[in-house]
């Protein structure tokens, strides 16, 4: 209540909108999240980047350059004429699925022809789904001193008739097909025992009784079949080395491990139809008694791309001696010397 004679000035007292200031942590905390956000969206950007190259490498890169993987394995019980022999693994052609495979596949051939190979194992699976399709693409086999193959499960996809039309194609050429049976070759006055079996993942391999119970202690002894997981199945010891291929090496192969896990798409490929799959994806493996190898094949099948397991053709030169004797007897690198990676460019 105002004083008596008292006069309020209402000019006197001016006012302006307030200037509310954030405190200091409200404003750092602003600024937080915009840099966060700023990174994130760099880093978005980055991932995106970095995937379309991968993809791009995946699909356009690595599944259209061979490489040469250069062998030396030990085998324990190679006499001296044959060490220094050479032979050749080709494996997993898939002949008209995605990809150049013809390409691939001649100049596989042209790689073991080159290799002056005195033996040369196929490994199956030589046209996608098991279609049949007229090609000259292994006319070339013809020129080699000794090839004998299996069949795969891709060569059975379509029939049991299907699959003799691709055995009938592959003697016309000079391939001697191994269902189930083993071979004696002599070689620069040597012998060297040849398993070969049919398919083990439709179930069609079986083994001789007389090679399930004894096997040699005394002839170098291969054993050729598509799929590894056969190993699991065989005797102990059956073979001084095991050629496989089946896994394409994983195909999309985002696993550190030799070992298949759900970090490569072969393992996907495989559940798809109802199978296990194979523990080994790649490379070498010491597996009950036997020295196995696993290739990544040189086709593709369901998906144009492959990932850090390019398509490849092995070439092995034979030795009696161990690579690595300080290792011990189960470890795979007492018996092998990779020579060389070579890439066809």
């Amino acid at each position: 209540m105002p004083l008596p004679g008292q006069v309020y000035d209402r000019t006197a007292v001016r006012h302006r909108p307030a200037r509310l200031e954030h405190p200091q942590s409200e404003r750092a905390s602003v600024l937080s999240v915009t840099r966060i956000g700023r990174n994130a969206t760099v880093a978005l950007a980055g991932a995106a980047t970095l995937g379309a190259l991968l993809a791009g490498y995946s699909w356009r890169i690595e599944p259209r350059r061979l490489r040469r993987t250069i062998l030396r394995v030990t085998l324990p019980t190679l006499t001296p004429q044959l060490a220094g022999a050479r032979l050749a693994f080709l494996t997993d052609f898939h002949l008209g699925g995605p990809g150049p495979s013809e390409r691939l596949t001649r100049e596989a051939i042209r790689a073991a022809r080159d290799w002056r190979t005195e033996l040369v194992l196929l490994g199956g699976d030589y046209f996608d789904q098991g279609i049949f399709r007229p090609t000259t693409a292994f006319d070339d086999l013809r020129e080699l001193p000794a090839v004998y193959g299996v069949l795969g499960n891709h060569d059975y996809r379509q029939s049991e008739a299907a699959a003799e039309r691709i055995v009938r194609f592959l003697e016309e050429r000079g391939v001697v097909m191994l269902r189930n049976q083993a071979v004696d070759l002599d070689l620069r006055g040597g012998t060297i025992r040849l398993i070969g079996l049919d398919d083990p993942y439709t179930g069609r391999a079986t083994l001789h009784p007389w090679l399930r119970h004894s096997p040699s202690a005394t002839v170098p002894t291969l054993a050729l079949a598509h799929a590894p997981l056969i190993v699991d199945r065989l005797p102990s010891g059956i073979a001084n080395l095991m050629l496989s291929g089946h896994t394409h090496g994983g195909q999309i192969c985002l696993s550190p491990w030799s070992r298949l896990t759900p970090l490569d798409a072969a393992w996907y490929l495989d559940l798809s139809r109802g199978r296990t799959p194979s523990r080994q994806q790649r490379g070498f493996h010491w597996e009950r008694g036997t020295l196995l190898y696993v290739s990544s094949g040189i086709g593709m099948t369901t998906l144009p791309l492959r990932f850090l397991a390019p398509p490849e053709v092995v070439l092995i030169e034979l030795a009696a001696e161990p690579a690595d004797p300080t290792r011990p007897c189960d470890h795979p690198m007492r018996y092998v010397r990779r020579l060389a990676y070579l890439i066809e460019r």
